[in-house]
């Protein structure tokens, strides 16, 4: 799986640039979706097949993506000639560049999504046992991740649109929406009554598919496009180290309290803080913007200093290439 998400997300960069996030989000939407159909479906495939024969339905679903991975195509870089021709440039040799570690911002980012995915499936995995422990009927307790799953399908569609406007600031709806659903996980426990946690479950689905909409797009702002699959590949690897340790580490402060609450607090605690994190980020995306732009005023003065000699040293040639 997670070669499979590392792959198409690297892929949607390449293919769009107009609608880059609405794409990001919209191709991620089957995460949403998988959430709310597997959850009552999954149950269903255990009361019929039992645990054995469910597996082996889902390994079968599961294989349908090496047929759709097989339509994917490269984008081929195409180089305009003189004479207006195109010509297909040659592949690059790609190799890892471990160069990206000590670039400071990355690694910024990098620590956000760790600390983010320490948290980011403690609520999907605990919440349904947790509205139980509250009383509240299984049935009802499983419609809480299909809720999640409508409202995170929704709202990468919705994060997707917006971003791709060019007065929206990606980073700033990523690092609030991280606080924002840190926050209401802290506050998880305090909740009692089953409309509490199907407001939370929206609220949390929201905040899932913007971090998952808008990593990408931040990562091409800080370093740009072409170093996207280098840096998605690091910033992936984090967050595997960071989901192997959330989950047992909520399961075993379940064991040591009794009850979820320490899970909640630790879970929303990393989640508000990998939003905190990203706040610097802004001046470092500024920075490069202004460094960006001083750089092309240098060009166009050496430019036309390289004119202005050239006029000094022979008119006569200089009158020929301006006329062509």
């Amino acid at each position: 799986m997670g070669l499979m998400y590392l792959c198409s997300y690297v892929m949607i960069g390449h293919y769009f640039n107009k609608w880059r996030a609405f794409a990001t989000g919209f191709s991620s939407c089957g995460s949403g979706v998988g959430t709310f159909v597997f959850a009552p479906l999954s149950a269903y495939l255990i009361e019929q097949f039992g645990w054995r024969g469910a597996l082996l339905i889902h390994a079968g679903i599961t294989l349908q993506g090496c047929v759709i991975g097989m339509t994917f195509r490269s984008v081929n870089e195409l180089t305009t000639n003189a004479d207006g021709t195109n010509e297909k440039n040659k592949g690059k040799k790609r190799t890892i560049d471990f160069k990206l570690l000590l670039n400071i911002p990355f690694m910024l980012f990098c620590i956000s999504s760790f600390l983010c995915a320490i948290g980011f499936f403690v609520p999907s995995t605990y919440l349904p046992d947790y509205a139980i422990s509250k009383g509240i009927s299984r049935r009802k307790s499983a419609f809480l991740l299909s809720l999640f799953g409508i409202f995170n399908t929704l709202g990468r569609i919705v994060c997707g649109l917006i971003s791709d406007n060019s007065k929206v600031d990606p980073l700033q709806i990523y690092y609030l929406a991280l606080i924002a659903g840190g926050c209401t996980t802290m506050f998880v426990s305090f909740m009692v009554a089953y409309w509490q946690l199907c407001i939370y479950a929206a609220i949390y689905g929201i905040t899932i598919a913007i971090y998952v909409s808008l990593c990408a797009i931040i990562i091409i702002d800080l370093l740009g496009l072409e170093k996207l699959s280098n840096a998605f590949g690091f910033l992936n690897m984090f967050r595997g180290f960071s989901t192997f340790i959330g989950v047992p580490t909520a399961g075993a402060l379940y064991d040591i309290s009794g009850n979820y609450r320490l899970a909640f607090y630790v879970a929303g605690g990393a989640i508000a803080a990998s939003g905190l994190i990203c706040i610097p980020l802004k001046c470092c995306l500024r920075w490069r913007e202004e460094k960006r732009k001083l750089k092309a005023i240098n060009k166009i003065v050496v430019v036309d200093e390289e004119t202005s000699l050239l006029k000094k040293k022979s008119p006569e040639l200089t009158s020929r290439i301006t006329t062509c």
